[in-house]
């Protein structure tokens, strides 16, 4: 799965994946360090001919160590873990190799003239001793931004989502797969397992609070401690629709609130004397006029009362008028 289809398929990975479009803006001319950034126009880095497409994303890359440096370690290395993100996608699009992508991590560090070096991220690959990266990068997303998923929690529309429980179905099962193959006591410090038990590690401590959060606000996830996978939720494009539409009408909703009981304070703010001396009195029919002169809000005041106050009126109200003088029935209370 590339990283449109699964932004498709997982829309709320949108906001907790909002580095990605950052880390993939083309490169310009008006990026700064384009000392740096020109050494993958260098064959050298490669150690063959670079297609135009491994070029940019060498260069994308350096940018985006770059981008990544911050004094703050948190933020640094949160910006790092969203950064393998992006590589693992662009890797996969362009096939780089690792070595390819160590050789670029290093080219940073080769700026001789430097008064403060500047922090890089360390090189990282998925496609480096990892088990199923594919899969295993679903619990890295989910490690990298588990303040993001609790708060999604709070998020009925997102909770609700059948591709939410459906990622975490996918996520848990992956776990049970990789950690039952590559994770006993005997096998995880091996070089070809340490990555991905890692990763199942830090997913296994991370999860179960996360899970007992979504229990109490009553959904239903799975749980690490079955022996045999789960069968994953399956969601029908049908579903997914009505779920946007749903969402939509949610937030429809919302608006309509706001904007009706602005509507009823304007209204109720007019008593209903003045109300009916705007609309039957000479008085009224001089105030009609300069108002029509007006520019100012109140354009449009004249019609807007008489919409509300008189063309909806109670069946049994009844009101004759003529020039001499004035009738006003009331409905009966």
């Amino acid at each position: 799965m590339d990283y449109p289809q699964l932004i498709k398929t997982y829309t709320f990975l949108n906001e907790i994946l909002y580095m990605y479009a950052i880390f993939d803006k083309p490169m310009s001319s008006e990026d700064e360090n384009q000392d740096i950034l020109n050494s993958c126009d260098n064959d050298s880095t490669f150690n063959s001919k670079p297609t135009i497409e491994q070029k940019n994303t060498c260069k994308k890359l350096l940018r985006n160590l770059l981008l990544c440096n911050d004094s703050n370690s948190v933020e640094f290395m949160k910006c790092c873990r969203n950064l393998y993100v992006w590589l693992y996608f662009e890797i996969k699009n362009y096939t780089l190799s690792n070595d390819i992508i160590q050789n670029i991590f290093k080219l940073p560090n080769l700026r001789i003239k430097q008064v403060a070096r500047p922090k890089y991220c360390p090189y990282f690959s998925f496609n480096d001793n990892l088990h199923k990266p594919g899969e295993l990068i679903k619990l890295r997303i989910f490690n990298d931004n588990i303040d993001k998923f609790h708060n999604l929690l709070n998020n009925t529309d997102d909770s609700k989502n059948c591709f939410f429980k459906r990622y975490f179905y996918e996520c848990v099962n992956t776990y049970i797969d990789l950690n039952g193959q590559f994770c006993s006591e005997g096998r995880k410090y091996s070089t070809n397992n340490k990555d991905t038990c890692d990763i199942l590690s830090e997913f296994s401590t991370l999860y179960p609070s996360f899970l007992q959060k979504a229990n109490i606000k009553g959904y239903e996830l799975p749980t690490l401690f079955s022996s045999n996978s789960y069968d994953v939720v399956s969601c029908t494009s049908e579903e997914t629709n009505q779920e946007s539409s749903s969402t939509a009408a949610n937030n429809s909703d919302k608006s309509i609130q706001h904007s009706v009981p602005t509507a009823i304070g304007t209204m109720a703010a007019i008593p209903p004397f003045l109300a009916l001396i705007y609309r039957f009195t000479p008085v009224g029919t001089m105030l009609r006029s300069k108002n029509k002169k007006s520019t100012n809000v109140f354009n449009h005041l004249d019609e807007e009362i008489e919409k509300e106050l008189f063309y909806s009126r109670p069946k049994n109200g009844i009101i004759n008028s003529s020039h001499t003088k004035y009738s006003v029935a009331y409905e009966p209370v």
